[in-house]
């Protein structure tokens, strides 16, 4: 890629995100000045394409904002065909393949340790804890970060040392090309409801945040069983939810005897992009949001009145982590399992583009969502009321081991 072309894609990204970004309202700081001055110099000096992009996601994560980055993880490339994952502390293979088995400890990769490789990580994903850095372990499987940090050989291998009933192994371990899996989204149940009488117990899982038709039908038919069978408790699973549209917590609530509730305070920058995509904004300008009491839109006559218990993650995110924040600073629902990879107040809502010459997509947060309990601002994180922790053997088990520890839980509490 010529450098004219590269320093054409950066003033085009630098221009979206300073008159785009909420905030950016004032410009860009003085530390992102001098991290832009420095790649403007190494494109002088000569990048290839994939350091340039890896350039341009630094200036990104300089923002501490998890929405806005440079889309490189979904870009075409080759990939290690082991799955990786950061899990109570260590990292390690989840499923068999050639030379591991679920269950290996990983020592090191290209011979960097867990810690050397989550200090790398700061600066190629844009995440707002440590959380949402640790489940994104699993770059380093993938061809362009591997290359970006030097660890691939001439021939694509990448070093691999393991420990295996206290046996350490190194493998030598090769990129290959991605076999693309097809999912028929007809079918995709993002959305799934289980009743257990025995327990007295409901269990909502979302595996997305998709308000449409099916949620809503779902939702509705679920209250029904459980107004039906008398059930006293009800369990939101996001788990493995990262996100989606905050309107699935509203609807929820409709169903829960409660007759007002504190949403997040939200300030927007409305800019040109903006006002092009959203009909409704009709002003430029940067806008402080007010605190929101909302009057529920109540079912009577399916109104609940039992305990709620939300199931967190180091994945949730995004609308997920909302979903469970709206429900924790409103006392109606007591938070369990891991802390959340999403920042309780956060940055969001994005405006999606494409570097002009590069054709990668990045994407800018135009909004900050502010909690509702403003004395929590601060926090990283939603912390569980109660932890349930993930270990590896749960992983090696099958079972939903996490699932039967909220169960004991539960009984300590009825």
């Amino acid at each position: 890629m010529l450098k004219e072309k590269m320093l054409s894609d950066l003033e085009f990204f630098l221009d979206k995100l300073e008159r785009v970004h909420v905030l950016s309202v004032n410009g860009f700081s003085e530390k992102q000045k001098i991290i832009i001055e420095k790649v403007e110099e190494r494109i002088e000096l000569g990048l290839s394409e994939n350091e340039f992009l890896f350039a341009l996601n630094e200036i990104a994560c300089s923002f501490n904002d998890a929405h806005t980055k440079v889309e490189i993880a979904n870009l075409k490339q080759k990939v290690l065909d082991i799955g990786i994952r950061w899990i109570d502390g260590d990292v390690y293979i989840v499923d068999d393949s050639d030379d591991f088995k679920c269950g290996d400890k990983i020592i090191s990769i290209g011979g960097k340790n867990k810690d050397e490789l989550m200090k790398m990580l700061r600066n190629v994903i844009a995440a707002e804890n440590d959380y949402w850095l640790s489940d994104h372990i699993y770059v380093f499987r993938l061809e362009r970060y591997l290359k970006h940090f030097n660890m691939l050989d001439e021939n694509d291998f990448v070093e691999i040392t393991i420990l295996r009933e206290d046996k350490k192994l190194t493998y030598n371990s090769q990129v290959k090309e991605k076999v693309d899996s097809y999912r028929d989204e007809g079918e995709y149940k993002f959305v799934k409801y289980s009743i257990d009488k025995s327990r007295s117990l409901a269990i909502l899982e979302l595996e997305s945040c998709i308000y449409n038709d099916k949620y809503i039908s779902m939702v509705k038919e679920m209250f029904e069983k459980v107004k039906e069978e008398n059930i006293g408790n009800i369990l939101i699973d996001l788990r493995e939810n990262m996100g989606g549209n905050s309107g699935v917590a509203t609807e929820f609530i409709k169903y829960l005897d409660v007759d007002e509730y504190k949403v997040d305070r939200v300030d927007k920058r409305v800019s040109n992009e903006v006002l092009e995509v959203f009909e409704w904004e009709k002003e430029i300008g940067y806008f402080k949001g007010d605190d929101i009491i909302c009057e529920n839109n109540k079912n009577e006559d399916l109104a609940f009145k039992g305990n709620i218990y939300i199931f967190t993650s180091n994945i949730t995110f995004s609308s997920a982590t909302d979903f469970a924040v709206l429900f924790r600073d409103n006392n109606l629902a007591k938070i369990v399992g891991e802390p959340t990879g999403g920042k309780p107040s956060s940055l969001g809502d994005i405006m999606c583009f494409e570097l002009p010459n590069c054709n990668v997509s990045f994407s800018v947060s135009w909004k900050l969502f502010h909690r509702p309990d403003d004395s929590k601002e601060d926090e990283l994180t939603l912390f569980p009321d109660v932890i349930i922790k993930k270990d590896i053997k749960h992983i090696l088990s099958g079972k939903d081991i996490q699932l039967e520890l909220f169960y004991k839980e539960l009984s300590r509490e009825l």
